[in-house]
């Protein structure tokens, strides 16, 4: 199994992966989100072929972004090249998320907490 969120230190994502990362199940946890939207991108630039990049000491996200939760084991950040709101990495995240299932033939489960627009567009999505 394998679990995907947002990938964000805020709200369902988070609760979810700290939840997790507590438990000790080892379950990979894959945070799918749009590059342009997260807090500090641009130092995640700064590693090369798969070099470790050091993710602290972050500016204030204030409302337009938010911070990457640490407690994700994978991130796949989705480069839309729109500086859009939240909702640009739905597809590719509903395209992962079946592909994974197919790779290792097992069904995709997908729990929604409240959520507004981009929740529904999300679920139509996957």
């Amino acid at each position: 199994a394998v679990v995907t969120t947002a990938g964000t230190d805020a709200g369902v994502a988070k609760l979810v992966a700290d939840a997790l990362a507590q438990s000790g199940s080892g379950l990979p946890v894959i945070g799918v989100a749009p590059y342009q939207k997260m807090t500090g991108g641009e130092e995640l630039l700064d590693g090369k072929n798969g070099e470790e990049v050091s993710y602290t000491n972050l500016p204030d996200p204030g409302k337009h972004s938010a911070p990457l939760n640490h407690d994700h084991t994978h991130f796949v950040l989705v480069d839309s090249g729109a500086r859009t709101d939240w909702g640009t990495e739905l597809h590719l995240r509903a395209e992962f998320e079946a592909a994974y299932a197919r790779m290792l033939h097992i069904p995709v489960a997908t729990l929604c907490v409240q959520g507004g627009p981009g929740t529904v567009q999300g679920l139509h999505e996957s």
